[in-house]
This record gives C-alpha cells, sequence and structure tokens, in this order.
C-alpha cells in the first residue's frame, strides 16, 4: 500500500510534465513538489515497512537530500500562480532556497565512499533497528539533529507561503481570472500544514522522552500516509489546475463575473489594470496579423501570449463586449476591405481575397463579410470599381 502511494506520485508528476505547455508552465514546481514528496515517502516506507537492504543501500544516500525539497517547491509554484506575467525562471539571488539541498547531500557524501560490504552490513543493521540510520557516517553534523531541522524548516516555508496568500487574499484576479482554485490551494497548503505539524509535535516529543523509541515514533508517523493520499490525489478533483488552459463556455465566464465581489468591469480597478495589461500585450502580438492564417484560434492567442485561454475569452466579453471569434471575423473583413480599396481586387478573385485573409473557403468569407457589411462582397468590389471609374472619368 505504502509503495503503491509513492509511486502513484511519480506517476502524477510525469503527468504534470506532460501536460505543460506555456498556459500553466507554472506546474513545473507543482510536479518538482510530488516527486521529491513522494521519493521521501518512498524512502520513509523502505525504512521502516518495506526492510529492503539494497532498496535502502540506494534511496538513503540519493534521496536524502531531497527531503528538503518539497516546502521550496510548493512555495515557488504558489508564488509563480500570482505572477502577472505568468511563470517566471528561479533567478540566480533564488537558487539560496536550494543552498540547503546541497549542503545536506555534501553532508551525507561520505556514504558514497565506503565499500559495498561495509554499506551492505550498516543497512542490515538499520533494518533491524531503524534509530542505527542515525548513525551513518557524515562530513559535518550527525543525521541526528535532521529529525528536528526538517520539520522546523519545512514548516517555515508554509507559514511564509500562507503569509503570501494572507497578502493577496483581496486579488480578484488570482482567485477568478486566472487558471487557479481557491479550494486546491487551500487543501495542499492546509494538509502539508497537518502532516509537517504532526510530524514536528512527534519529533519534538521524541527529543525531549528518554522512553520513547524511535520505532515508537514512526508508528504514529505511519498514519500521516493518510495525508500523503491526500496531497496526490486531491488535484484530480481540479482539472484546471492539472491541465492549466480550461475552455470555458460563454456561459462559465459569466458565473466568474457574478463571483467577483459584485463589482462590474468599471467598478474594479484590479480588473480594468489587469484588461489593461491584456490590452497591450494583444495589440503587440496582433501587430505581424496572425489572426489572417487559417485555422487561427484563441488556443494560438493563448499560447503565443501565455495569457490563459479563459482570460483572453474573458476580456473580448466584457472589454470588447463582442466574442473572440466575431472579433477575428472583424478584423478579417477590415483587412479584406482594406485590401479591395488598395485595387487588389483587379488581380486577386473573391477565393483568393478569402484565403489572404484566413478563410478555407469562399462560403465562410462571403457569410463573415455580409455579417459585417450587410452586403455581398461581389455587390462590395462592384461598387467600389464603378466609384473608382467615375473618379478617373
Amino acid at each position: 500500500m505504502v509503495d503503491i502511494i509513492s509511486f502513484f506520485g511519480i506517476f502524477l508528476a510525469l503527468i504534470l510534465l506532460i501536460f505543460l505547455h506555456p498556459g500553466n508552465r507554472y506546474n513545473i514546481y507543482l510536479s518538482g513538489f510530488y516527486l521529491t514528496f513522494s521519493l521521501i515517502a518512498l524512502t520513509v516506507n523502505a525504512i521502516f515497512f518495506v526492510k529492503d537492504v539494497p532498496m535502502l543501500q540506494i534511496l538513503i544516500p540519493c534521496s536524502y537530500s531531497f527531503f528538503y525539497l518539497p516546502a521550496p517547491f510548493l512555495y515557488f509554484y504558489i508564488k509563480n500562480l500570482h505572477q502577472e506575467k505568468g511563470y517566471k525562471k528561479i533567478k540566480w539571488i533564488e537558487l539560496i532556497h536550494f543552498l540547503p539541498v546541497l549542503f545536506c547531500f555534501i553532508n551525507i557524501s561520505p556514504q558514497f565512499f565506503i565499500t559495498k560490504e561495509e554499506s551492505h552490513s550498516f543497512f542490515e543493521k538499520a533494518v533491524v533497528d531503524p534509530q542505527f540510520l542515525l548513525d551513518m557516517k557524515t562530513l559535518f553534523y550527525s543525521l541526528k539533529y535532521n529529525l528536528v531541522i526538517r520539520p522546523i524548516y519545512n514548516f517555515g516555508y508554509i507559514i511564509a507561503t500562507i503569509l503570501f496568500l494572507l497578502k493577496n487574499r483581496k486579488d480578484a484576479l488570482f482567485y477568478q481570472i486566472e487558471n487557479v482554485s481557491k479550494t486546491f490551494i487551500f487543501v495542499l497548503i492546509g494538509l502539508f500544514f497537518i502532516q509537517t505539524f504532526l510530524i514536528l509535535m512527534l519529533v519534538f516529543e521524541f527529543s525531549m522522552s528518554k522512553t520513547h523509541g524511535l520505532h515508537d515514533l514512526f508508528f504514529v508517523m505511519k498514519y500521516k500516509n493518510i495525508f500523503s493520499v491526500g496531497l496526490l490525489a486531491s488535484i484530480y478533483f481540479f482539472p484546471k489546475m492539472l491541465y492549466g488552459v480550461i475552455f470555458y463556455d460563454d456561459k462559465h465566464i459569466l458565473d466568474i463575473l457574478i463571483t467577483m465581489d459584485n463589482v462590474d468591469f468599471k467598478g474594479s480597478l484590479k480588473v480594468e489594470n489587469a484588461f489593461k495589461i491584456i490590452s497591450k500585450k494583444l495589440s503587440l502580438y496582433f501587430e505581424s496579423k496572425p489572426y489572417l492564417q487559417a485555422g487561427f484560434n484563441m488556443s494560438n492567442v493563448a499560447i503565443g501570449t501565455q495569457i490563459p485561454y479563459n482570460q483572453v475569452a474573458l476580456f473580448y466579453r466584457i472589454y470588447y463586449d463582442i466574442s473572440f471569434c466575431e472579433w477575428k471575423n472583424r478584423v478579417r473583413i477590415e483587412h479584406a476591405i482594406d485590401l479591395i480599396n488598395k485595387g487588389e481586387g483587379k488581380n486577386l478573385t473573391l477565393e483568393a481575397i478569402s484565403q489572404n485573409c484566413g478563410y478555407r473557403t469562399r462560403a465562410n468569407f462571403i457569410k463573415a463579410f455580409y455579417d459585417s457589411q450587410g452586403e455581398n462582397p461581389s455587390v462590395y468590389l462592384k461598387r467600389f470599381s464603378q466609384t473608382l471609374a467615375s473618379k478617373t472619368n
């Protein structure tokens, strides 16, 4: 059971990486959280439940430093969800968050240089008495100190993450326009908080009591697997967090507006400023007129601008008061009219003009032109030619 949980988490981390795209790049940190969290669970379970010597010889030296990774990954995940421009790579200065991992790896490095016989003999004793692991050869300090340092370290990151959320708790954009589920965030942090807090309390009890052995400590800690299952399974109830871009219909977009503090667009300064930022991004993106390509749709916009799909849909519905499809037809027809007004109608057929505007068929072009101008393009072209001829004469 415990090994299944660990491998389930590793599988989940791979799923997040498979569905990674420009609209949900921040999931790379969530994948790192699940991966390292699962490797830790696998290591702990191998020590206290599986009792496999060859597995311990591999897992302990290789994964022990990973114990300091889940909390920073979770912190960077939440922080990137709130980035104004979406996913951002870790800056050089931010690598300081991962120094404990490097330091822990260096501290346990003597294990990589002992003989196979010595290593096998050591872990045979550890299988019988897990407390023996605390006497592993280290470079700087005994692993006994890690029993207290690691949960305090994780707890500190959880508090920092909670404070970050409290600071941005009134930001409607964080929870409503972005592909972010407030419930999932609270469940994820809540379960990790409870698990870390229980481990911290148990470690302090163990360190202060002379009657409890390490077996007693981890007999109680095995129940943390309940929280592990919750952490790993919770994301499947929030597909938009798993896959990132969700193709909402208009009704869902309107539902988002209703829940947005019951204010309209003009009454919300944060929403208005956000739409201005989106407008600038779209203006730069549309300078090359990508909408003239056949098959161009809102997914192309979301990927090309790294603006979540539902943000783009919401922007056109509220900012322009039309759907994206209506806007696309409008700018395409404007381009067609521009071609005709520049005299291209003499050299191009209607079918050629429609293809230059991104329409796959002449029929779709004629329909879009009629909806926009109230007449067929052939009629418009004929009238334009007559007007031009009369001016010439």
